[in-house]
């Protein structure tokens, strides 16, 4: 037996209008097996055995011949054989669910999973109970994940269908579902509502799509969100809308093949007492302009002293002002001394267990503090490297005991994202425990962690650290570079140079070679492998500092022209200014006139914009490369970073549904196409 359960989206307008969202309870033949929601008090008192046309007035509006005997207890037994197309109106589009294969189930052809943001897939081969028609219930696509399947606009119904292929037990998964917008259930538990390998269906009706696409969202609330696959009807003419495919290209597009959502770049604040960025530093960092580089994430430091919370609220507030779509993450080093089993805010030490309830208040303050003066912290971190211990501010945590404090405290921290562990080396020990843990994985939001020894500077390449982080994923946790900073490249025998070497001043000079060289091999190449890594976002250590992204005001060998943008900045800004928060990744392929020297990610806007970033690491330009892509673009702009370049458009031309591009030697570039 299949049970399904109807939703009725009904929008009913008085003075402000509301929702309400009705549902009931059937078998596969149609027949209520809950209490009636409807709350019918039929104005007939028929105790007939007869043959009737239901005149009640019952929201049932029935005209078959069922022989109900009903005594108006309104649990009908009709033999309601209606088929979906009578109950849903014409069928449009199913898919799949988890699977590569189309599978049949109802009459219903469902094609091969597509349209999916996030999520894992697997397929089983176990037997499905209550259906002869077991393929399409033997896939999933798990985690926290949506669809966005491209219609036109109208009103639909969606039937959902489900099976738990995993847990064999109550209450080891629950998850809600978001149809367009609205949430149409949460705390489903499949296993209490079906058993384990058994058929489940949700339906839901009078969904309006006014964007060209129905989306379906599913958020893990224990464990993971889970669907075996879905069907789209229409009673108003809904049609699919296929894809446009794109036309082949030296570097084609494709972006029916989507990967992450990206949350965004940035990097930090300055910390201890460092005097924070003036007015005209913030805006060159997070602004949008010409002379700007569109950081769409800020870091700064929650420290273990409630008093210094003030001295960076004002930059924060100015960054806000001066980027719509601005993320704050804050991220403690230490807790208070007096907290700690060595009495000490440096060389580590261990936060007392006696004292993880006033450690999450400290925390909470934090953001409460910071709400107060309008700047609201996107996510907040329970500590930073919790596996380094060096003699400054620090503290020591273990895996298990981010677990422990985030089960029994995490829930005090509020209005706020849960991230950890920000290791250094991207350790996964250190988050697997909470992951693993169905109390500790819900209290958390992003995964994190540093990139220190997950890229070598001698390869310029990834270490394994830099990878797919899988479980995460399936546990529907977006994945965070969030600090790293690299200059190596006035380094005499690894140490900075003595004052008075000439080597101090590189990194005041636009075009010296060796500080290009590692900003495009090392810090722009792991940027990209970071993305090809499906990780969400990408943090540098201060914004301010002579070797990163805006020059400091400093006397000594090290001075770069305060508040300036450098040429780090600038090819930064390839990703994070025309990358823009909500962008997911779309896949690239090229061919062997680009080479494989030639690092290209791909992103799809919100904005009906496409975003490729290329790395040219050869010492030749790649001239007339064809651009490949599924729709004809309205307008085309390319700019890029070298050595000799701070950020300078180059031609690009356009004709159907290709651009034409040179790549520059040894060069970062942005191509960004409208449509």
């Amino acid at each position: 037996m299949v049970l399904r359960r109807i939703w009725l989206l009904m929008i009913i307008m008085s003075f402000g209008g509301f929702l309400s969202i009705q549902g009931c309870t059937q078998d596969g033949n149609g027949n209520d097996l809950d209490t009636d929601l409807n709350s019918d008090t039929d104005t007939d008192t028929d105790t007939d055995t007869d043959t009737d046309t239901d005149t009640d007035t019952d929201t049932d509006t029935n005209t078959d011949t069922d022989t109900d005997t009903d005594t108006d207890t309104d649990t009908d037994t009709d033999t309601d054989t209606d088929s979906d197309s009578d109950i849903h109106g014409d069928f449009v589009y199913a898919i799949n669910a988890g699977d590569t294969a189309a599978a049949t189930y109802d009459s219903i052809e469902y094609q091969p999973d597509r349209f999916s943001t996030g999520g894992s897939t697997q397929v089983i081969t176990d037997d499905i109970t209550g259906t002869t028609e077991d393929a399409l219930f033997q896939s999933e696509r798990y985690g926290t994940y949506r669809y966005e399947i491209p219609v036109t606009n109208a009103t639909y119904s969606v039937k959902l269908l489900f099976a738990e292929l995993y847990h064999s037990a109550a209450a080891e998964r629950s998850f809600s579902v978001e149809v367009e917008g609205v949430t149409v259930f949460s705390n489903l538990d499949l296993f209490t509502e079906a058993g384990q390998f058994t058929p489940y269906e949700e339906d839901i009706f009078n969904i309006s799509v006014s964007d060209k696409s129905l989306t379906i969202t599913l958020t893990t609330e224990t464990d993971n969100a889970t669907i075996c696959g879905f069907a789209i009807f229409s009673n108003d003419g809904g049609q699919f809308v296929e894809p446009p495919q794109p036309v082949s290209g030296d570097i084609t597009v494709d972006t029916n093949t989507t990967y992450q959502e990206i949350d965004g770049f940035g990097a930090a604040l300055p910390m201890w007492g460092s005097s924070t960025w003036s007015d005209s530093d913030t805006k060159k960092l997070v602004g949008m302009g010409d002379d700007a580089i569109g950081l769409s994430i800020v870091r700064t430091i929650i420290s273990p002293n409630s008093a210094d919370w003030g001295g960076y609220a004002g930059a924060l507030q100015t960054a806000l002002q001066n980027s719509g779509e601005l993320k704050i993450l804050a991220s403690p080093w230490s807790p208070p001394a007096e907290w700690k089993d060595n009495s000490s805010l440096i060389n580590g030490g261990k936060l007392l267990v006696e004292h993880y309830e006033d450690y999450a208040n400290h925390l909470n303050n934090f953001v409460k503090f910071m709400g107060g003066k309008n700047v609201p912290i996107y996510v907040t971190s329970i500590q930073n490297e919790p596996n380094w211990h060096p003699a400054y501010e620090s503290c020591d945590w273990s895996g298990d005991e981010f677990s422990t404090f985030l089960q029994g405290y995490g829930d005090i921290i509020k209005n706020t994202k849960l991230t950890i562990a920000e290791t250094i080396g991207f350790q996964t020990d250190w988050t697997n425990p909470s992951l693993d843990n169905a109390n500790a994985v819900n209290k958390i939001d992003i995964i994190s962690g540093h990139l220190y020894g997950p890229w070598n500077t001698t390869t310029h390449a990834p270490n394994p650290a830099l990878a797919p982080y899988t479980k995460a994923e399936e546990k529907g946790k977006h994945v965070w570079m969030t600090e790293w900073n690299l200059h190596e490249a006035d380094n005499i025998n690894g140490d900075d140079p003595p004052e008075g070497s000439s080597n101090r001043g590189i990194w005041a000079d636009p075009t010296n070679i060796l500080v290009w060289n590692e900003t495009l091999d090392d810090i722009m190449a792991a940027t990209h492998y970071s993305m090809e890594a499906r990780w969400s976002a990408f943090i540098w250590w201060w914004a301010r500092r002579y070797y990163s992204f805006i020059g400091e005001n400093r006397t000594d060998g090290f001075a770069t022209p305060a508040g300036e943008i450098l040429k780090r900045g600038w090819a930064f800004s390839q990703f994070s200014k025309y990358v823009r928060p909500g962008y997911v990744r779309v896949k690239a392929s090229q061919n062997s006139s680009v080479g494989s020297n030639v690092l290209i990610t791909a992103y799809l806007g919100n904005d009906n914009k496409i975003v490729l970033v290329l790395i040219n690491k050869d010492n030749s330009n790649k001239d007339n490369i064809s651009i490949g892509l599924p729709v004809a673009p309205v307008s085309a702009k390319y700019t890029y970073t070298s050595q000799y370049s701070a950020r300078a458009d180059r031609t690009i031309t356009t004709s159907g549904q290709k651009a034409t591009i040179s790549i520059p030697a040894r060069s970062i570039s942005t191509v960004v196409i409208s449509y």
